[in-house]
């Protein structure tokens, strides 16, 4: 049994049942846990409905245990994000997981809640009086939202004192000015350029190893990524422990040496070869894809290589990428959750056919990676992994990018990572943060939510079993204040904090947890509606919801 205290990473048809000691469910409501608690279970009958999760379980009143299907050494970095907030069962049982009648009534037990919310325009948040962790520092919280050229102009002016995201055009002038600062967001993402290896001529490895010769990435980063973006050396990015290879570098550009692979290859200087890529770009971080594309074709170009662009609308580009019909494509990566595991399991195991078949080493040790709980043991692998990808080149990586977060200088102890800030420690003189960010929450209860300004609010108003540490990438105690795993990684155990309270009252148990997920996971719950009922962060992190057919 492994007991973790602050988690690194490192990390047909199914019958849904209801088990309860007493055979019913637990009268919860109001104050306070029921004097006889009774515990709640939703399982699935079997693993072949083609989830991760097999059983999420109430073992007492505070410890929940879920059940896996196959290992995930990730599983804590995953249930971090905000989207897995706990929820009082009598609440969203009240409200039918209906996030549009959860955001007119908020009910968290996280540092704040909300005061006021006029739709269109701005919210108000105060501090939770019954918070159950340290008082935030910052008693209110308004937050606003505009585009980038009107959140710098606040933050100039003053009627701003943090914006996230500012346009890269503004980052001379933020840094220049004394009233204000620019922080840097890592953010754990890859631009990258990827082959097929089944079609030809992709299929030639020497063809794969010339093109990665002949481009000079770093060019590539100075001409069409803002300020902050690094140049890529492997495809997943620096801050992922385990995962980055310390001291192991990508082909460094020769022409030479990309003419001398080329030529072994035997490769056919007459042919015309097509470079995919997306016209739409979802993250507002990204450099134009069609002038990163023009990059790599006058590259290539001067070496003799003919390449056109083939840019595609977005859906079609994903449905050709995942049915494995573009031979040579350019993509980005980002993840959602701090572990390697978001970089490599789905793209070099068999779940897509983008890269073309699999390389059996390469995917063995991948999945080995994923099954042990040994940060020293995983690294070990993915040290393999990353060798094997650079000398196999189903990829090549150009850029790893960030973005920023500004503030005025009187406000302190501002920290920023790639999951969140920390609002709760700032200080502000005059007890209030006033804070823009680009868009509206699209609702207050965030199940079925991904888009990061509303995921951040959800933050501040909820509690997850776990979270990110401020700044950083590290899992650490949350409502769980601590968990174990068994050695095959299978089965995770959380034990609850005591006397946690929800804004209504009611006192935090395991059915609350158990609840809180089977909404999700469950398409037959009657809580399972969310905001647009896709709830696409949990397909993306666990798969197949439960009785989905």
């Amino acid at each position: 049994m492994k007991t973790i205290r602050t988690y690194p990473i490192v990390v047909s048809f199914i019958v849904f049942s209801f088990v309860l000691s007493s055979c019913q469910l637990p009268a919860l409501g109001g104050a306070g846990t029921p004097t006889t608690f009774q515990p709640l279970r939703v399982a699935a009958s079997d693993c072949s409905y083609g989830g991760e999760i097999k059983s999420v379980e109430a073992v007492d009143p505070y410890t929940v245990r879920f059940t896996l299907c196959s290992a995930d050494v990730a599983f804590p970095a995953k249930i971090a994000s905000p989207v897995f907030s706990i929820q009082s069962q009598p609440f969203l049982t009240a409200n039918q997981g209906d996030s549009a009648k959860m955001t007119k009534q908020t009910n968290g037990t996280g540092p704040y809640q909300v005061s006021a919310y006029v739709q269109g325009q701005r919210l108000e948040l105060e501090a939770n009086p019954n918070y159950w962790g340290i008082p935030p520092k910052a008693k209110r919280i308004v937050v606003t939202w505009t585009g980038a050229t009107n959140r710098y102009t606040a933050l100039q002016f003053g009627t701003a004192d943090l914006i996230d995201n500012p346009s890269s055009t503004d980052y001379s002038a933020i840094q220049s000015n004394p009233n204000l600062r620019l922080s840097s967001r890592s953010l754990l993402n890859v631009l990258y350029i990827g082959f097929n290896v089944g079609i030809a001529p992709f299929d030639k490895l020497a063809v794969r190893q010339g093109i990665a010769l002949g481009l000079n990435r770093n060019g590539i980063v100075q001409d069409s990524f803002i300020a902050g973006a690094e140049t890529a050396d492997q495809f997943v990015p620096n801050s992922l422990t385990p995962g980055y290879t310390n001291g192991l570098k990508w082909y460094a550009y020769s022409l030479d040496g990309a003419a001398a692979a080329l030529k072994s290859a035997g490769f056919d200087f007459t042919q015309q070869i097509t470079l995919s890529f997306s016209t739409v770009q979802t993250d507002p971080s990204l450099p134009s894809l069609q002038q990163v594309a023009l990059d790599i074709v006058q590259q290539l170009g001067g070496e003799g290589i003919h390449v056109v662009m083939n840019p595609m609308a977005p859906d079609a580009f994903q449905q050709a990428l995942q049915q494995g019909k573009l031979g040579f494509f350019l993509d980005y990566q980002t993840a959602n959750y701090a572990d390697a595991i978001a970089f490599y399991n789905n793209n070099f195991t068999g779940t897509t056919s983008k890269f073309g078949p699999a390389f059996p080493d390469l995917k063995a040790k991948i999945i080995s990676a994923s099954e042990v709980s040994s940060t020293t043991l995983r690294q070990q692998s993915y040290d393999i992994v990353n060798s094997l990808i650079k000398q196999y080149v189903p990829v090549i990586p150009i850029a790893n990018i960030s973005n920023a977060f500004a503030s005025r200088t009187a406000i302190e102890n501002v920290v920023v990572g790639p999951f969140n800030e920390n609002f709760p420690e700032m200080d502000s003189a005059n007890n209030t943060l006033l804070f823009m960010q680009s868009t509206e929450p699209s609702s207050l209860w965030p199940a079925d939510e991904s888009n990061t300004d509303t995921l951040r609010i959800a933050g501040l108003l909820y509690d997850t079993l776990v979270r990110y540490d401020y700044g950083g990438t590290t899992v650490v105690p949350d409502l769980a204040i601590s968990w174990t795993s068994n050695d095959d990684l299978t089965q995770w155990t959380f034990n609850l904090r005591y006397g946690v309270t929800f804004t209504n009252g009611a006192t935090l148990d395991a059915n609350d947890v158990v609840a809180s997920f089977a909404a999700i996971w469950n398409a037959k719950d009657s809580n399972h509606k969310g905001r647009t009922g896709d709830f696409t962060v949990f397909q993306r992190f666990f798969g197949s919801f439960l009785n989905s057919k």
